[in-house]
């Protein structure tokens, strides 16, 4: 018998004698690696007996022990390997690495976001830095400058030391010279010498060895700074509001 197509129930073939087609199950079928052989005793009409199904069949080899199949063979008859189940496993190992590579490239892309809205910010912040001119506190006139107010270690007036938001040289002023956070002369500018956390003379550096210092009608009251190595004489800069209030100004 001549070989001439399959499905996954039947095999189709022709006597090469009569040409007469037959179309047989599978099950009736024993499987070998180079083809398929008729069951005993199978006669066309034509008297012609039908020993094999003669034609090119798809084989393959086993990954275990490498004997050669028929590419329809599910399990190994030599050591049992199970091709299908083999084939689960292939595509979920495949599922699970495309998953990992899915997540490790999107981790990837927020991370690259994160640094990237970081550069920006940092650019923004940068860009958006208010100058504001320096002035020496000695040259300015007591009505300006308040009785209570801050200055760095060279004497340059960094604002007044009142509770009132509404004052122009207040601390508390955030649309004022000196209580704005883009200000370059504010201790609230993070980006800033006198609010960053590595300038000497920055109040939230917690080793600067030259904070801001209070003045009272021009004489030395205490330093702010988070480096309470300076002594007694320290106000934390977190809790100057609280303590100019309790001085009642």
């Amino acid at each position: 018998m001549r070989f001439l197509n399959e499905d996954q129930t039947h095999v189709y073939g022709e006597c090469e004698t009569c040409k007469k087609k037959y179309k047989i199950k599978r099950k009736d079928l024993d499987i070998s690696y180079d083809g398929y052989k008729m069951k005993h005793g199978t006669v066309c009409s034509c008297g012609a007996v039908l020993k094999r199904i003669k034609g090119e069949v798809e084989t393959k080899h086993c990954p275990e022990c490498a004997i050669k199949l028929a590419q329809i063979i599910e399990i190994c008859p030599n050591c049992g390997h199970d091709f299908d189940k083999a084939e689960v496993d292939l595509e979920k190992r495949k599922t699970r690495i495309f998953l990992i590579s899915l997540f490790s490239f999107f981790g990837l892309l927020i991370s690259l976001s994160g640094i990237i809205i970081h550069q920006t910010q940092n650019t923004n912040q940068t860009e958006s830095q208010v100058e504001v001119d320096a002035k020496d506190a000695e040259e300015m006139d007591e009505e300006e400058k308040g009785e209570m107010y801050l200055v760095d270690g060279e004497g340059k007036y960094l604002g007044q030391l009142i509770s009132d938001q509404t004052a122009p040289n207040s601390i508390f002023n955030t649309l004022g010279d000196y209580g704005m956070e883009s200000s370059n002369m504010s201790i609230w500018n993070k980006s800033g010498v006198y609010g960053d956390k590595s300038s000497d003379v920055s109040a939230f550096n917690e080793s600067a060895e030259n904070p801001p210092q209070i003045l009272y009608k021009g004489s030395f009251v205490a330093y702010v700074s988070k480096n309470r190595d300076l002594g007694k004489l320290t106000i934390d800069p977190d809790s100057i509001k609280k303590w100019i209030e309790d001085q009642g100004y």
